[in-house]
């Protein structure tokens, strides 16, 4: 299995994980926790986007991961409940 494959891989499994959990969480520790899932799959799909020289796939990618930091602060910066 070549990076690219292992790439796509995980940007299936870290992306459907992070966004499942956070649709159906409703505490601080869900919250966390799908962001940084869904942060920890950023990375794979800034291989990819480079590897096919996708100037709107880097762009999303882009926007995506402040998407997934801003839900992640978010949620550490909320009070314990």
């Amino acid at each position: 299995m070549n990076w690219l494959e292992i790439a796509n891989v995980a940007v299936v499994a870290f992306g459907v994980l992070g966004l499942v959990l956070a649709q159906i969480t409703r505490t601080r520790k869900g919250r966390i926790t799908a962001s940084s899932i869904g942060l920890a799959g950023q990375p794979f799909w800034f291989v990819l986007a480079f590897s096919y020289e996708s100037v709107g796939m880097i762009l999303t990618v882009v926007i995506y991961t402040f998407a997934w930091a801003i839900g992640l602060i978010t949620a550490i910066q909320e009070k314990k409940q």
